[in-house]
């Protein structure tokens, strides 16, 4: 296995697929933000620009990828409260935002399944 420095200065990947990872992932975001779909999406940015950082970490370590999925995953998880929780819920602590999202993810799905429309929107948030 190379080094560490040989790893950062060199990825098997490639610099050119993180940039052109990070160009999709903005042109995405700016695109689900020009569309107007949520009331709030200025986190769409920097948590794409985050995930993008934290992939490329992960993946110049010596870890394995059982160990960096759900490492990713965590982080993953931990990154969308922060943000979105900010984002809806500025007032709250971030267990209060946790509670919060999970309130409102689950009078979503007991609209989705009475009326098949419901008026959250936090949970599309989550989703993009």
């Amino acid at each position: 296995m190379p080094s560490f420095r040989e790893r950062l200065s060199k990825p098997r990947e490639g610099w050119l697929s993180l940039i052109l990872l990070v160009v999709m992932l903005l042109s995405l975001a700016w695109a689900v933000q020009a569309a107007g779909w949520l009331e709030q999406s200025e986190y769409l940015v920097p948590v794409a620009l985050l995930a993008a950082l934290a992939g490329a970490l992960l993946a110049i370590t010596p870890l394995s990828v059982a160990l960096t999925v759900p490492i990713s995953a965590l982080l993953g998880a931990l990154v969308l409260v922060w943000s979105i929780g900010g984002e809806y819920y500025p007032q709250l602590t971030q267990l209060g935002r946790l509670f919060a999202l999970r309130d409102d993810l689950l009078s979503w799905l007991v609209a989705l399944l009475r009326t098949g429309y419901p008026s959250q929107l936090t949970p599309y948030a989550l989703g993009l």
